[in-house]
């Protein structure tokens, strides 16, 4: 694959027989599928298949990926952990990619009375008391109202136990912990069930965001499914607190699992446990779990569990998904808004928390677009992105924010909605992943904030609308033993960063046009330039267009914007003459205009970008020059 290098115009002009000046960070070129690197441009690495899901359980295989990442297991073992709609499993990284279904246990019957005060949790799940779909455990508490007895899948009751806060029943591992040891009634009774599948539901509460992760301790705790908090601990992946916990958003404070869209659950008629959904105030709510115990959200004199609701300030924030992120800075746990960020501080009891307003006016106005990095926080508000380190939300979006809003699918639009943001550390650079609605079609696209040098490039993704062999991406992780490759989760398949050696064709990336679908084809678009500083009258008034070393490529197409005066809205038109390799140079003639703007775009019209290097020019005025070059 080539490299390829440019340079800005600059303002005094310079000897073109000098080296290529490096890229400046401070000024911006449109690239789409071209990524800057040390002063040169490479194009971005082409995506292909990288194995199917199986299905593990009969018709959720080919549902969204809704979470990635790279995790270890109760045995010390690395393992991708994969969340789609409809399951959870392992998938090892490393040949022959063997797929383990994570087995669900949801709290699944609470008691159905409204005095009971004390609460049960279990825990310890294993392989033989949960064998199977549809297995489960049963809690009874007796006449006296301080024991209680068990069975397996409806089986005889267990002689009586004593309530405690860790009984343990059977001989397999398992452990009944009552969070009290009064306040019972005579025939409570709660039900732990394994499942297959997770409980995900698709609906306007629980649309296709990805989910929330965090890890604490050696466990991984999951926000969003279906409204489910879950955890993944010893092989199994199961419902939260001692009476099931639900919410969107999850972080780690303070010892605390703290939870956004909190919500506990309550006995259910039909279900047996479920939560009682108000849209008006449960998206603004914020709970948290005693220290150290994050299973015991019930709020006390003594422990440190609490709920606080977060105003709103503006009518943005009302409609637009109440919370949209959490996540640690500093010491700090900040709530973000769509207008708003608060700050949570550990202060102890009585208090424990104490939330108040940090920011008015700013804040993250997609439910998936904060991006936690070890600098700090990016996110996208109504109309710009931002960094935040903990002092001052700084705007950084300038160069990109006109052009992705314009383009972006309007807030009506579902797959507005599903924008969200992914973090490279190892690359150090934030992305956010949108769509853009082209006809009937949407094209799938990621906006790279590098963060070491502060300059933006653009990249299609594959999706439903490219290729008939992919599918939307919504969630990305790194890939195992590897520092610049990406994994990316769509429907059925997972995919990824195409490297030297790899087998197999590339998925394509460019919707549908004519009834085809292909490529991008990568190019850069300059910025703004004036006239005066192009060119000099005695130069005739032409672009002396140069070739470059390289092979099998079309060429390079050069169009132009002619504008009168900046405000007017650039058109960029083909110029007739086309460079292509069988031309030593080619000279361009524009138009004598002096005062006027323009801007330039160089298309490499390469069949396949995969697998053809690229091609470079050099566009030459007199003392001035934009330079391309190819670099094998």
């Amino acid at each position: 694959m080539s490299i390829q290098s440019y340079t800005r115009i600059p303002n005094g002009g310079f000897n073109r027989a000098v080296e290529p000046h490096m890229l400046r960070p401070d000024e911006f070129y449109d690239l789409l599928n071209l990524r800057p690197s040390c002063g040169k441009l490479t194009q971005t690495t082409p995506i292909k298949a990288k194995f199917t899901l199986t299905s593990l359980y009969t018709g959720y295989a080919a549902s969204s990926t809704m979470l990635m990442d790279i995790v270890r297991t109760n045995t010390a073992a690395l393992r991708y952990l994969i969340v789609n709609q409809g399951e959870a499993r392992y998938i090892d990284p490393e040949t022959p990619f063997t797929q383990t279904l994570i087995p669900c246990v949801l709290q699944s019957l609470v008691p159905n009375n409204a005095t009971v005060t004390g609460q049960c949790l279990l825990y310890g799940y294993n392989v033989t008391d949960f064998a199977a779909a549809g297995d489960y455990i049963t809690v009874v508490i007796q006449a006296d109202g301080a024991t209680f007895k068990w069975s397996r899948n409806g089986g005889a009751l267990s002689s009586a136990l004593s309530i405690g806060p860790a009984e343990a029943i059977g001989a397999n591992g398992l452990y009944v912990s009552f969070l009290s040891t009064t306040g019972y009634t005579s025939g409570d009774t709660w039900v732990w069930t394994r499942y297959n599948t997770i409980p995900f539901a698709d609906s306007a509460v629980t649309a296709k965001f990805p989910y929330s992760k965090v890890s604490y301790m050696t466990d991984v705790y999951l926000g969003g499914i279906g409204r489910n908090v879950m955890r993944v601990r010893d092989g199994f992946i199961t419902s939260v607190g001692y009476r099931r916990v639900y919410g969107k958003y999850v972080a780690v404070y303070e010892n605390h699992l703290v939870v956004g869209h909190y919500n506990p659950g309550d006995y259910h008629a039909v279900s047996g446990a479920a939560e009682t959904y108000n849209a008006a105030t449960i998206p603004f709510r914020v709970g948290w779990s005693d220290l150290d115990r994050p299973d015991d959200f019930f709020m006390t004199s003594v422990n440190e569990a609490d709920v606080k609701t977060i105003p709103y300030s503006s009518s943005l924030d009302a409609i637009n998904f109440g919370i949209t992120g959490m996540a640690v800075l500093n010491g700090v746990n900040y709530i973000y808004l769509a207008e708003a960020i608060h700050k949570m501080t550990y202060v102890g009891l009585p208090n424990v928390m104490q939330v108040e307003s940090a920011f008015e006016g700013v804040g993250c106005a997609f439910p998936s677009g904060l991006v936690n990095t070890k600098r700090g926080h990016y996110f996208i508000s109504k109309n710009d992105f931002y960094y935040f380190d903990g002092v001052q939300p700084v705007a950084i979006g300038e160069p990109v924010r006109l052009k992705i809003f314009a383009e972006m699918v309007p807030p009506t639009d579902t797959h507005y909605e599903r924008l969200f943001g992914y973090y490279d550390s190892d690359q150090q650079e934030v992305s956010w992943v949108y769509w853009v609605k082209l006809g009937t079609y949407y094209q799938a696209r990621r906006v790279i904030y590098q963060e070491r040098t502060g300059w933006w490039f653009f990249q299609n993704l594959p999706g439903k609308d490219t290729d008939s062999a992919s599918q939307d991406i919504y969630a990305m992780c790194r890939v195992y033993q590897s520092q610049t490759r990406t994994l990316y989760g769509g429907t059925a398949t997972l995919q990824i960063d195409t490297a030297i050696g790899d087998t197999g064709s590339e998925v394509k990336d460019s919707v549908t046009v004519a009834g085809v679908q292909s490529f991008t084809i990568p190019f850069f678009i300059t910025p703004d330039l004036l006239y005066d500083e192009l060119f000099v009258k005695k130069e005739g008034y032409l672009l002396h267009v140069d070739a470059g070393y390289s092979t099998g490529v079309t060429g390079v197409t050069v169009s132009m914007s002619n504008r009168t005066l900046l405000s007017e809205t650039p058109t960029l038109t083909a110029l007739a003459e086309v460079w292509t390799t069988t031309k030593a140079a080619l000279n361009i003639g524009t138009v004598r205009a002096a005062g006027n703007v323009f801007r330039f775009q160089f298309a490499f019209t390469a069949t396949n970008a995969a697998t053809t290097p690229l091609t470079g020019c050099v566009l030459c005025g007199w003392g001035d020059s934009v330079y391309f070059r190819a670099d094998r």
